[in-house]
């Protein structure tokens, strides 16, 4: 395959969801031009592996992936001959979409120039043209959402630069009430470019809302005929913020929410719990508007729902032979290192846990490839069926989906490789109760005693590890003795009960000892100022604490012992909701893990604090 024929296949689409077609052509010139030694052409094809690899998201270049210091593509590998080359392919370019793109990437690249943003949103603005036209034709093949991203990234440039900012306006106004409402877009359409124009305050006037209210309403009617009940409350609930910036009555728009989730639970078995959430919204709503017939007739079947729910599970079988086969091999590796390297290794081995970095750089490719099923609200329940957290707007989703992404990761692959690490490692005695203690000896704080002055002017004195020895002792010797008895079933409440809750001791005493504020203030509700100690929710949120032990650590941290979407397990063992097979090698695993992480910290108190 030559690289003129790629330019012919470039030339001849009108639309932007080709990209991967053409880099896998690209790919195929790279390689075959480097096997037979045309270095120079291979190296062309590998600049347009880039280009079109690239994800541009809200006016801002994104590689396609990242792990640590690693990402692709990425601007900092751009030499002049690649910029040299870019702004050729740009002038030579006919194809709408295809200028767009290149253009955009020299607008956002060290390369900047007025010049680029208006081909970029002279291209896009043809290219929505073509697009609009293909979902006419087409309108069950989603055209209309690479419509939207073309017209959003239009938008953004021509804001920023104020370069046919009135055109973009009225495009976005007229495409919101002039497409095609049947087209299989009409839904996301409608919902993306009505949030732009509310959250675009300075752009859009109260006049050009209007007939929002009217078009959302019509295209709503449509997703209900379909039974497609979540686009329709999401498009109510945007009618009523419309009418909410424009000042108009909008208690109409929960009571129509409210009917379709009842609609939605009649659809559904009274064991399912999904069914159980509809009946929890259209309850809510109807109290918002203060319906109290249906509040009492709800009340009721939430009840009787309640009562009939079963909690289920859903199971994949993962084929997991190489991460055994590696866990086996990096096993056998580290029993030939000392002790003290072991313990280094489970701290600091930056592939023991998912990192927060990949999973949120994963959480956004997947919503920008899945824009739909990032639409709607995520609900958690505890065992008993109750509803426990909502995540409904963007940045909680996202939060969801990263912390599901966390919880996927571990069953996947990592859980089955720190299980086979940690048991293995004991087994052979490689760690162990009293190798533990004499680590931390030489290496941690934990062994550091710190002395507090009580209010009454007493001193006294502890060691972090001397408390936590009871659990740690426990989770040794039971995996200990269930190695040399199978039939032995090890139990591991002592481990995860003390564990679980005495991390935040060792949360609060680094925030202290390192300048960040362990307590708050409060008034208690008569004028008079009360002081508590932070509780683990809020000191795993402090920004300060969040840059001394480092996102992935946080983010770990939170999983294991409060999100509820995680393990939650100071939460759990706190109100003792665990039941007896709910103390599971995995959680002590996890806190062991959690405890030599906090271990590396060199933290001193200056000065003996006041209790």
């Amino acid at each position: 395959m030559e690289l003129e024929e790629v330019y012919e296949k470039l030339e001849s689409h009108s639309e932007n969801n080709f990209w991967h077609d053409v880099t896998g052509d690209f790919l195929k010139v790279r390689d075959e031009k480097k096997e037979n030694g045309f270095e120079e052409i291979a190296q062309i094809a590998q600049w347009e592996i880039e280009f079109f690899s690239f994800r541009i998201i809200k006016n801002e270049l994104h590689s396609m992936w990242k792990s640590g210091d690693h990402e692709f593509p990425a601007l900092k590998t751009f030499t002049d001959q690649t910029y040299d080359y870019l702004v050729t392919r740009l002038n030579s370019s006919k194809n709408p979409p295809v200028k767009a793109r290149y253009a955009h990437i020299l607008w956002l690249s060290p390369r900047r120039n007025f010049d680029y943003a208006k081909t970029a949103v002279d291209s896009y603005l043809a290219s929505i043209i073509l697009l609009e036209k293909l979902d006419q034709a087409e309108p069950d093949k989603h055209h209309g959402l690479h419509l939207v991203d073309t017209l959003l990234n239009a938008f953004r440039i021509s804001i920023s630069t104020k370069y046919k900012a009135d055109v973009l306006k009225t495009e976005v106004l007229r495409l919101i009430n002039e497409f095609y409402i049947n087209s299989s877009s009409s839904f996301y359409l409608r919902f993306e470019l009505t949030n732009l124009i509310i959250d675009q305050a300075k752009v859009f006037k109260d006049s050009d809302f209007l007939n929002i209210t009217g078009v959302l309403t019509s295209v709503a009617d449509v997703e209900l005929k379909k039974d497609h009940w979540p686009s329709a409350i999401k498009l109510f609930e945007l009618a009523e913020r419309v009418d909410l910036k424009i000042k108009k009555d909008s208690t109409g728009w929960k009571r129509r929410m409210a009917e379709v989730y009842e609609k939605q639970m009649e659809t559904r078995n009274d064991e399912d719990s999904v069914a159980l959430t509809f009946c929890s919204h259209a309850l809510e709503l109807y109290k918002q508007i203060n319906d109290r017939t249906k509040v009492s007739e709800l009340e009721l079947k939430f009840n009787q729902l309640k009562q009939s729910f079963q909690l289920g599970s859903v199971s994949h079988d993962i084929d997991i032979s190489d991460v055994m086969e590696h866990a086996k091999s990096e096993s056998n590796r580290l029993k030939a290192l000392n002790n003290d390297d072991v313990f280094k290794y489970l701290i600091s081995n930056k592939n023991l846990l998912p990192r927060y970095e990949d999973l949120a750089d994963q959480a956004e490719k997947s919503k920008n490839e899945f824009p739909l099923q990032y639409l709607m609200p995520k609900t958690i329940y505890d065992k008993w069926g109750h509803p426990i957290q909502h995540f409904g707007n963007d940045e909680e989703r996202m939060q969801f989906a990263i912390l599901q992404g966390f919880d996927l990761s571990l069953q996947a692959a990592h859980l089955h490789f720190l299980h086979y690490i940690m048991i293995d490692l004991i087994r052979h005695r490689k760690i162990s109760y009293e190798s533990f203690c004499s680590f931390l000896d030489r290496d941690s704080w934990l062994t550091k005693e710190i002395t507090r002055k009580t209010r009454k002017g007493n001193s006294y004195s502890y060691r972090w590890l001397d408390i936590l020895s009871p659990g740690v002792q426990s989770y040794f010797t039971e995996i200990y003795f269930w190695l040399l008895d199978d039939d032995r079933k090890p139990n591991f409440v002592l481990v995860v009960d003390s564990l679980a809750l005495k991390i935040e001791g060792l949360l609060r005493d680094i925030c202290e000892f390192s300048g960040i504020t362990a307590f708050i203030s409060q008034n208690d509700g008569q004028g008079r100022i009360t002081y508590r100690q932070k509780d683990i929710n809020t000191l795993l949120r402090e920004e300060k604490l969040l840059a001394l032990i480092g996102q992935n650590d946080s983010f770990f941290l939170r999983f294991l012992l409060v999100e509820h979407v995680g393990y939650n397990l100071r939460n759990q063992v706190a109100h003792a909701f665990f039941g007896p097979d709910e103390y599971t090698v995995t959680a002590a695993h996890l806190l062991i893990i959690a405890i030599l992480k906090l271990s590396r910290f060199q933290v001193i108190a200056k000065e003996p604090a006041e209790t």
